[in-house]
């Protein structure tokens, strides 16, 4: 199944703010593989949040595991604007962050050398050998310490031997864009029939 992200997004829209908003997502080629997608904010004198994405993008099996995954596991609030800004998933199996990384490099939707400093966030519990973490992670991860932040203070519940990592990234399109093609791909299953959906 190949989505195309351009005529997906027609007449979709940000999540509302606080305040009941919300913003028509815009589309622009740039080249026959990319787009911009963009939304304006303002009165008088707009500003445009953008980023680029492939317009094209194939729905592999892998890419159907991280929307489970993201579905089961990531931040799914829309209550408050840092919920809303942040695309974010949580577990204590560092291959499991690394695969989500990997297929959203692989789509092109988002890049690990972009990813900042501190976007993995380690909380740990009381049994844990602090000083041992931060390279623990950067190792299984296959990224530079300076990725890795520390939680300020262990958690009692965390019982996990290296913690647990959670994937932070703040970027308020690729948030609202996966949401868009998980929703999309659930209603191509589910208005299916059962043989057509248990093929897909």
């Amino acid at each position: 199944m190949r989505i195309d992200l351009k005529r997906l997004l027609e007449n979709k829209y940000t999540y509302k703010t606080r305040s009941g908003y919300s913003h028509l997502l815009k589309t622009k080629v740039i080249n026959e593989k990319d787009i911009l997608v963009y939304y304006e904010v303002g009165g008088k004198i707009k500003r445009s949040v953008s980023r680029i994405f492939p317009q094209y993008l194939d729905i592999t099996n892998r890419f159907m595991w991280v929307l489970g995954f993201i579905n089961g596991e990531g931040l799914k609030s829309i209550n408050s604007v840092s919920s809303m800004y942040r695309f974010a998933v949580t577990n204590n199996d560092p291959s499991t962050i690394k695969n989500v990384l990997k297929v959203l490099d692989e789509s092109k939707l988002f890049k690990i050398n972009n990813l900042p400093i501190n976007s993995i966030k380690i909380n740990y519990g009381n049994k844990c050998f602090v000083q041992s973490l931060k390279s623990y992670w950067s190792k299984e991860l296959g990224l530079t310490k300076e990725k890795i932040k520390l939680a300020l203070k262990p958690q009692k519940q965390k019982k996990a031997k290296y913690g647990t990592a959670t994937l932070y990234i703040s970027d308020v399109l690729l948030r609202r864009v996966m949401d868009i093609i998980s929703n999309h791909i659930n209603e191509q299953i589910f208005s299916s029939s059962p043989e057509s959906a248990s093929a897909f």
